[in-house]
């Protein structure tokens, strides 16, 4: 039976994701960008619209927050982690099953090292990165092709490789590779599928899809690479430490898309277009974006919200609203400005967060399947918020 030899299935992943008009995504099939634009693994525009959970300090609760979480339309999810500088560290096995029970319920995953928070000291930046070159057997899978055959015969399974792999993730992957293209997935742990595929393209497809989850997690996994790092107001400073950051990343192998949180506890974002653009060309695979925080700083007003993303945006890099509640501190933070106008410019956002925060102003929930409260039913369902704009990334599809 014919085979797809690894050349060839390559030149197929080419033909078959071609978008006109933007470059083809990154041959690992994760998240790229083009211009201010994310694309998602399938080449599909994605605009992030999430919420953020606290996992490294109610770990006990994923299980229960995730699928309540999913009920809200979110497609993506903002994950706190620890390196053990500060807190109990997350291990890579805690990792990877976050990951999994985020892609189970069609969310992405956006992991952050957060014992980074609030020191200029390159120290604690440098351990992020070290910790993410230390987990990445879990963000990137092995790169060892699968060949599969155009035209697989009923109950055929998709072979030892293969079935290995799809063993290790969820139904619901092993159904995007299976199920999509011969339709009836059986169920069993063997990969296997009841009828064959009548389109030897179509079965192409499937081969490309089964490659990219033996080649990593890039379409379902974004790095934060540290959580509020730097205090001050000194591009100068902040740009030269994440150019050495993403280069370390990049040079141990990481293909993902990153996000960098800008200065000022992520309310500084004159830093980026001032030092953005020096990072990103620092960036081997040109595939960073930027994150505001915004709170009684950067969103106070809808003049700060609006000067912050429009300078952001003129470097033609894209940026986030990587936090932001109703207040912080005590003060008042614009919510239905920083919302409506980043519906407006296209632009992502993230909400902070789920529960359990000191001032429970700031939580979304009353419990890890709470009720919602004020602000959590302002994010969820007002006129801007996730029921009304949130997209799934087509990679669930």
């Amino acid at each position: 039976m014919m085979l797809l030899k690894y050349k060839e299935l390559l030149l197929l992943l080419l033909s078959i994701f071609s978008v006109h008009g933007h470059a083809v995504p990154k041959a690992n099939l994760g998240f790229s960008v083009s211009g201010t634009t994310i694309y998602d693994g399938t080449g599909a525009a994605f605009m992030m619209r999430g919420v953020s959970f606290a996992y490294t300090w109610f770990k006990n609760d994923l299980e229960t927050s995730v699928p309540a979480i999913a009920e809200t339309g979110a497609n993506i999810v903002r994950v706190v982690l620890s390196n053990g500088a500060q807190w109990t560290k997350d291990d890579a096995a805690s990792v990877e099953k976050v990951i999994s029970l985020l892609s189970e319920n069609k969310m992405i995953t956006m992991l952050e090292v957060h014992d980074a928070i609030g020191v200029d000291d390159t120290e604690p930046l440098d351990k992020a990165v070290d910790y993410w070159i230390e987990i990445k057997s879990v963000l990137q899978a092995s790169p060892t092709p699968v060949l599969l055959p155009l035209r697989p015969s009923a109950g055929q399974a998709l072979g030892i490789k293969c079935t290995n792999m799809m063993l290790s993730v969820s139904v619901a992957q092993r159904r995007l590779c299976c199920g999509r293209v011969r339709r009836q997935w059986t169920g069993t742990g063997a990969a296997r599928c009841n009828t064959g595929a009548t389109q030897p393209l179509a079965w192409a497809k499937c081969a490309v899809i089964t490659l990219n989850y033996l080649q990593g997690k890039e379409d379902r996994v974004i790095i934060n690479i540290a959580n509020e790092w730097y205090t001050k107001d000194n591009a100068d400073a902040w740009g030269e430490a994440y150019q050495a950051a993403v280069k370390k990343l990049r040079d141990a192998g990481l293909t993902h898309l990153f996000v960098i949180d800008a200065a000022g506890w992520g309310q500084y974002p004159d830093v980026i277009p001032a030092a953005g653009p020096a990072i990103f060309e620092a960036d081997s695979l040109k595939n960073t974006v930027f994150s505001i925080h915004m709170y009684e700083v950067a969103g106070k007003d809808m003049t700060a919200i609006k000067t912050g993303i429009d300078n952001a945006l003129a470097i033609n890099i894209p940026v986030i609203v990587g936090e932001f509640a109703t207040t912080n501190n005590g003060q008042p933070v614009d919510m239905d400005s920083i919302l409506s106008y980043t519906e407006e410019t296209s632009v992502g956002w993230l909400a902070w967060s789920w529960y359990g925060n000191n001032d429970p102003a700031l939580d979304m929930a009353t419990g890890a399947a709470g009720s919602l409260t004020t602000y959590g039913e302002k994010v969820v369902n007002g006129d801007n918020g996730l029921k009304a704009t949130s997209v799934l990334s087509k990679i669930f599809d």
